[in-house]
C-alpha cells in the first residue's frame, strides 16, 4: 500500500536533516553539482527581504497557488520557491514540511541561471541532480517542473515548480498551466512592488519624487506588461518596449498608428462604444478583454485596462492602457473548461481587480511627482480608489472608533458609513466572544509596539449588522501619523464564495454527476482503505461488479435522456438493498461496483446480496412519458481476504473478468471467483 501512495514517502524527519545540511549514505556515489551563482544575488535578496517575504509566515493568495499546481498537475508537492543568498527558502509548501533547504542543493537554482522553466523527468537519470540529497533520500524526488518568476525590473526571485516521487513527462497543456500559475504568483509580488514604491513617494520630499519619476519611467519601459498612451483619438503617443515585442511592431512603426487599427473587426465596434463612454466621463477606469493584430495579421488575446490621465492645462485628459498577453491563458481555459471554468473565472476577476487597484494608484503617484499643490486632488482621487475597491476598507485610532468606513464596507457590514463613523470597532464587526482579546491584543500593541496581526493575511469570521457572521480575510496595517496617535487601516475580503466553491469542487470531485453514486476515483479509495480495514479487523471483504443486460437496447430505442434515467433508478435500488456500511459506486457507462465489508460467510453472504440485486434491477422502470424500460444485470463477485496478496486495482479486475464469465453463462446471474490473484495479477 505504501507504494501506491507517493505522498507516504515524504518523511519530515528525514527531509528536515538533509536541510541542516547532512548527506546520506547513498549521496557519495555521485557528486552533487550546486546551483550556479547568479550575478543579481545581492539585489535578489535585498528585494525579498524589503517585500517581507523571507522568513515570513505562510499567505493564502500564495497558498491558493501551490494547492492549484498540485490539484491540477496532480502531485504531492508543489512550492513557491524564494532563492536567498546561500539557501532556499519556500514562501509556500504544500505537501512539503520543509520551510528552507540549502541553496547548493536546490533544482530551482538551476531553473533560475537558464531563465527558463525546468523540466526533469526523472532525477535518477540526470547529471545535475542524480546525487542530489534530496533524490537520494527523503523526500525522494524524481520529478521536477519549476517555471521562474520574476520582479517588476525582470529580477529572478525564484520558481513555482511542481514535485513528484515519480518519474513522469509533462504534457503542453500542464506546462501552460504550470506557466500561468507562476503568472499569478509574479504579478502579486509586483503588485506589492508597486504598492512599496507608492508608499515611499508619499512619505518623501520632492526630491525622492523627482527619483521616483527616473523609477516610474524606468517601470514603465522595463514592466512585465505592454503600457502605452494615447490620444482621446486613438493615436499612440508613447509605447514601452514589451508592448513592441508583444505586437511585433518597431516604436516607430506603432507611434504612426491608431488604436482602432490595431483592434480584431470583431471587437471594434464594444471597444470604440466603451472608449466613447470612458472619455465622456462615464467612468473612472475601464477594463476588457480583445483581440489585438500583430505586424504578421495574426490575432493575439490581451487585457486593456485603460483609464484617463491628466495631459497639460487646457488640454483634454488621455488615455493610460495597460496591456496583459493573456493568449496562453485562453488556450488553457479552452483545453481545462471541463474541470476549471468557474475557478479560472474567480482568478482572472482577483487579477482584474489588483490590476485596477494597481493602475488607479500609479496615476495617484503620476499626479503627485507632477506637483506638491495637486495633494488635495491626490486626497480625491485616494478616496476614489478606496469608494470603489472590492474590498471593505475601515480605519480606525488607537482607540478603537471608527474614522473613516468605504461604500464596499456599507454593503458588507450593513452599517451606512454615517451610522459606522464614531462607533467602536469592537461593538460592531467583531464577533462578541473575541471583543476582550481584540481589546487585550490592541493594549499589547500601544503598550509594547508588537502586533502579530500586523501585515498578514488572515482568516476569521466578522459579524454584520444582522448579526450573521461572516468568513472574511483582512489584511491590518498601522497608519503614518503626525500627530503620534496610532492610526489603523484594514481591508476585508468576503470569502464566504471561495469557502461555498472549495468545498463544491471536493464533493463534485468524489461524486458521479449523473447518479450521485462514488465515482471511478472515490471507488478505488474507498476500496483501498477497505482493504486496509479487512485486514485490522480479520474479515473478508467482497467485490459485485454489476453490468446492466439489455441497457443499450433501451437506450437506442427511447433516446439519451431515457437512458440516463435508466440510469439513476437503479442506482437508487442499490442503496436501498445493501446495508448503511457498505458502498455503492458507478466506475462509468452501465457498470456499478458494490463493496461489501465484515463478511460472516464470504461466499454465501456475496450470493444472498447479490440475489437481491439481480431481482430488484430486474423489475421495470418508469421513464417517463408512459415509457417503461426493464433490463439485467450480470454480477462478477470476488473475494478479499485479511492475508491475500493482492491490490484493489487487481481486485476490481477479478470481479470484472467474473462478470464477464457470468454474462457467458448466460447473463442475469452471478458468478463467484473465490480465490484471490498475486499482487497486481487479474484472474483467470
Amino acid at each position: 500500500m505504501a507504494a501506491a501512495c507517493p505522498e507516504a514517502r515524504l518523511q519530515a524527519p528525514a527531509a528536515t536533516t538533509l536541510a541542516a545540511g547532512a548527506q546520506p549514505a547513498a549521496a557519495y556515489q555521485t557528486p552533487v553539482k550546486p546551483a550556479p551563482r547568479l550575478p543579481d544575488d545581492e539585489a535578489r535578496a535585498e528585494l525579498l527581504r524589503a517585500l517581507d517575504l523571507l522568513d515570513s509566515p505562510p499567505e493564502e493568495v500564495f497558498d491558493r497557488i501551490t494547492r492549484l499546481v498540485a490539484t491540477v498537475l496532480d502531485v504531492p508537492v508543489a512550492l513557491l520557491s524564494l532563492i536567498d543568498r546561500d539557501r532556499q527558502f519556500f514562501k509556500s509548501a504544500h505537501g512539503l514540511p520543509l520551510r528552507e533547504t540549502p541553496r547548493g542543493i536546490s533544482f530551482c537554482g538551476h531553473a533560475l541561471a537558464q531563465q527558463a522553466p525546468l523540466i526533469v523527468p526523472d532525477a535518477t537519470l540526470d547529471d545535475r541532480f542524480a546525487g542530489n540529497p534530496l533524490v537520494c533520500a527523503a523526500p525522494y524526488v524524481r520529478f521536477y517542473a519549476g517555471v521562474p518568476v520574476y520582479s517588476a525590473n525582470g529580477v529572478p526571485l525564484g520558481t513555482v515548480c511542481a514535485i513528484d516521487t515519480r518519474p513522469r513527462e509533462l504534457s503542453p497543456e500542464h506546462l501552460r498551466a504550470l506557466q500561468d500559475l507562476a503568472a499569478v504568483a509574479q504579478r502579486e509580488i509586483i503588485h506589492r512592488e508597486s504598492m512599496r514604491l507608492s508608499r515611499e513617494v508619499s512619505e518623501h520630499s520632492a526630491e525622492a519624487v523627482r527619483a521616483s519619476e527616473l523609477r516610474l519611467a524606468a517601470t514603465f519601459e522595463q514592466a512585465a506588461v505592454g503600457m502605452a498612451v494615447f490620444s482621446p483619438r486613438g493615436r499612440w503617443l508613447c509605447v514601452n518596449r514589451r508592448l513592441c515585442d508583444l505586437l511585433r511592431y518597431s516604436e516607430a512603426q506603432l507611434l504612426a498608428l491608431k488604436l482602432e487599427e490595431l483592434v480584431h473587426q470583431d471587437d471594434r465596434a464594444a471597444t470604440r462604444l466603451q472608449a466613447v463612454e470612458l472619455l465622456h466621463g462615464r467612468g473612472a477606469w475601464c477594463s476588457r478583454e480583445l483581440r489585438l493584430l500583430r505586424s504578421d495579421g495574426q490575432p493575439i488575446w490581451v487585457n486593456v485596462t485603460a483609464s484617463m490621465v491628466a495631459a497639460m492645462p487646457g488640454q483634454p485628459p488621455n488615455v493610460l492602457a495597460v496591456i496583459e498577453d493573456i493568449q496562453d491563458r485562453k488556450h488553457m481555459e479552452r483545453a481545462l473548461a471541463a474541470l476549471t471554468e468557474d475557478l479560472e473565472r474567480r482568478v482572472a476577476e482577483r487579477t482584474t481587480e489588483l490590476q485596477g487597484a494597481n493602475l488607479l494608484l500609479s496615476e495617484a503617484l503620476v499626479r503627485e511627482q507632477a506637483s506638491q499643490r495637486d495633494a488635495r486632488s491626490r486626497e480625491l482621487e485616494l478616496r476614489a480608489v478606496l469608494e470603489n475597491a472590492h474590498d471593505a476598507y475601515i480605519a480606525i485610532d488607537q482607540d478603537g472608533t471608527i474614522f473613516d468606513w468605504n461604500r464596499q464596507a456599507e454593503l458588507t457590514f450593513g452599517w451606512s458609513r454615517e451610522e459606522a463613523v464614531g462607533l467602536k470597532i469592537d461593538e460592531t464587526i467583531i464577533p462578541p466572544a473575541f471583543r476582550e482579546a481584540h481589546r487585550k491584543g490592541m493594549a499589547h500593541f500601544l503598550a509594547t509596539g508588537e502586533g502579530p496581526a500586523l501585515n498578514r493575511r488572515l482568516e476569521l469570521s466578522a459579524t454584520r449588522r444582522d448579526g450573521d457572521l461572516l468568513p472574511v480575510e483582512l489584511r491590518i496595517t498601522v497608519l503614518p501619523s503626525l500627530s503620534g496617535r496610532q492610526m489603523f487601516c484594514a481591508f476585508l475580503h468576503d470569502i464566504s464564495e471561495r469557502q461555498a466553491l472549495q468545498q463544491r469542487l471536493a464533493r463534485q470531485s468524489l461524486e458521479d454527476d449523473l447518479t450521485g453514486l462514488a465515482n471511478r476515483r472515490a471507488l478505488y479509495d474507498q476500496l483501498a482503505a477497505a482493504m486496509a480495514r479487512c485486514r485490522r479487523s480479520g474479515k473478508a471483504l467482497g467485490v459485485l461488479f454489476l453490468d446492466l443486460d439489455g441497457f443499450k437496447a433501451v437506450n437506442d430505442r427511447l433516446g439519451h435522456q431515457a437512458g440516463d434515467e435508466l440510469l439513476r433508478q437503479p442506482a437508487r435500488r442499490l442503496r436501498t438493498v445493501v446495508r448503511e456500511t457498505d458502498t455503492v459506486g458507478r466506475l462509468g457507462g452501465d457498470e456499478f461496483v458494490v463493496m461489501l465489508e465484515a463478511l460472516q460467510e464470504p461466499a454465501a453472504d456475496c450470493k444472498r446480496v447479490a440475489d437481491k440485486l439481480i431481482e430488484s434491477v430486474s423489475e421495470p422502470f418508469e421513464l417517463g412519458e408512459g415509457r417503461i424500460g426493464q433490463v439485467a444485470t450480470s454480477i462478477g463477485a470476488s473475494l478479499y481476504r485479511p492475508h491475500d496478496a493482492t491490490t484493489a486495482e487487481a481486485l476490481l479486475m477479478q470481479a470484472d473478468a467474473a462478470m464477464y464469465e457470468a454474462k457467458r453463462q448466460g447473463k442475469g446471474r452471478l458468478h463467484l471467483i473465490e480465490s484471490s490473484p498475486s499482487c497486481g495479477q487479474p484472474a483467470r
